[in-house]
């Protein structure tokens, strides 16, 4: 089955799904095994849900093969709560056929992630349609002979070294080999860099960050972003349920280890972030930088983008972003060329409501 969807809804409290009978529609079940992913649980159902209409009429694909003989019904089901309304949700082009008739969409957006010099780089191209046998391959590209592409999974990966630093454009088609007709392209670009420090939270996460109140680090799941900026892992107010109330700028922090910026002139901090927060005055996040050790930190005040809210007296980002999905920031940390810095994102929530929360990944310093 494949459908298009353009999809607004309150992220923390409205959400919509794909369901299916087969006893004449006496009863539904989730249907589980769609593309993209579900990325949120409301009322006991996972479900989508959000503001993700900067992202247009989405291509979503439901493998059926669970079915195969039988006489199924499917429907298309919303939740919404008391209050808040959002733009909804609005569907065409639903067809059902054999999966290697179903178009093939390349549902990954350009640019890529950076590639940085000594870490090994892997980034899956998403895919919606076609079936387990649609075949992959790089048609061309500038400055990316160190890649390799999965035929079989659209992993993008390789080794950059200093000879690849630069810009990157990588060129991708995915086709069912039985019906040539059946095909898609996409040209993405990311950069090479050398980096200062570089953290992507793989592997034994957090690495060396120290996380107070609702941080943590991991894998995100029920809710907020369906995957992180890359890998697996990334920073999260909490990777599987909306944030707790109460939360506290001093307390609910995650902190990185010092960092040494000796040698450098103009440093620069990015890093991404998802973010889907009550807004208002209500709860919202910020970058502190400590030059003593993390016995202090102060409040870092010209990120871009700039600041959105104010939350309890500080400046923060908040508000339902989500739709907006894995934002850049970025900070000059010239002022603070040839000392040993720890960064920090805080976080304060108020007493009632609660969303997804604030996802970081991929932080890097560059000179």
């Amino acid at each position: 089955m494949s459908f298009r969807a353009w999809s607004n809804t309150e992220s923390c409290c409205d959400g919509w799904n794909v369901k299916v009978s087969t006893d004449g529609g006496a009863s539904f079940s989730v249907l589980s095994t769609v593309e993209p992913p579900y990325n949120l649980n409301i009322d006991g159902e996972a479900c989508w849900g959000g503001d993700m209409s900067a992202e247009g009429w989405q291509a979503i694909s439901a493998d059926l093969s669970a079915f195969l003989g039988q006489q199924v019904i499917l429907r298309l089901s919303i939740r919404t709560d008391t209050s808040i309304t959002n733009p909804g949700v609005y569907v065409d082009d639903v067809v059902v056929s054999e999966a290697s008739e179903v178009p093939l969409v390349i549902t990954s957006t350009s640019p890529l992630p950076d590639g940085i010099v000594g870490y090994a780089y892997s980034q899956f191209i998403q895919r919606s349609g076609g079936s387990s046998g649609a075949v992959w391959t790089i048609t061309g590209g500038t400055n990316h002979s160190w890649l390799t592409l999965n035929s079989t999974t659209g992993e993008l990966t390789g080794n950059p070294t200093n000879g690849d630093v630069g810009a990157v454009s990588v060129s991708v088609h995915v086709e069912e080999t039985s019906v040539p007709t059946n095909f898609d392209d996409g040209v993405f670009t990311f950069d090479v860099v050398s980096a200062i420090y570089f953290e992507d939270f793989e592997g034994t996460c957090p690495n060396g960050w120290t996380l107070g109140g609702d941080w943590q680090c991991g894998t995100p799941s029920v809710v907020g972003p369906s995957t992180p900026y890359s890998g697996a892992q990334c920073l999260a107010t909490q990777l599987a349920t909306d944030y707790n109330h109460n939360q506290a700028w001093a307390t609910a922090t995650a902190s990185s280890p010092p960092i040494n910026l000796a040698g450098t002139t103009t440093p620069l901090l990015t890093f991404y972030a998802w973010i889907s927060t009550e807004g208002s005055t209500y709860d919202g996040a910020n970058l502190k930088i400590s030059t003593d050790g993390g016995a202090t930190y102060t409040l870092y005040a010209t990120p871009q983008p700039a600041y959105n809210l104010t939350v309890d007296s500080q400046a923060a980002w908040g508000g339902d972003l989500s739709g907006s999905g894995w934002q850049p920031v970025t900070a000059d940390l010239t002022s603070f060329a040839g000392q040993t810095i720890n960064l920090q994102i805080a976080f304060h929530t108020d007493a009632s409501l609660a969303y997804p929360g604030v996802y970081i990944d991929d932080v890097m310093i560059v000179d």
